[in-house]
């Protein structure tokens, strides 16, 4: 299983993800559930990252936005960037994990 954690931009930038493999597997034994799917500040050691952009992260981009979309509507601020994690599972689905930051202005229609 993989793990990305994308960097979005509502308009600046464009969107970078920071790819996060694990060294383990699950089937490998000696580790706990958490070490093997959790990246742990004192285990990064068993963490290869790549950094994507482009097509290669546009599914988790389109998420990203429609979070985004979705929060402007419902609360009423624009998004300026969010910092959010995924993991992508065997039969190839992104799974929003974690949303780890997000930066607001007051309007969502500025």
């Amino acid at each position: 299983m993989q793990m990305y954690r994308v960097f979005y931009y509502s308009s600046r930038k464009a969107p970078v993800a920071i790819t996060l493999v694990k060294k383990i597997r699950f089937s490998d034994p000696g580790y706990s559930a958490e070490e093997k799917f959790v990246i742990l500040d004192n285990q990064l050691e068993l963490v290869e990252t790549f950094t994507q952009s482009g097509k290669s992260i546009e599914r988790m981009e389109q998420e990203a936005k429609g979070l985004c979309s979705f929060l402007s509507r419902a609360y009423g601020f624009r998004v300026e960037e969010l910092v959010a994690d995924f993991v992508r599972d065997k039969s190839g689905l992104y799974w929003l994990t974690n949303v780890c930051l997000l930066y607001t202005s007051d309007a969502a229609d500025e």
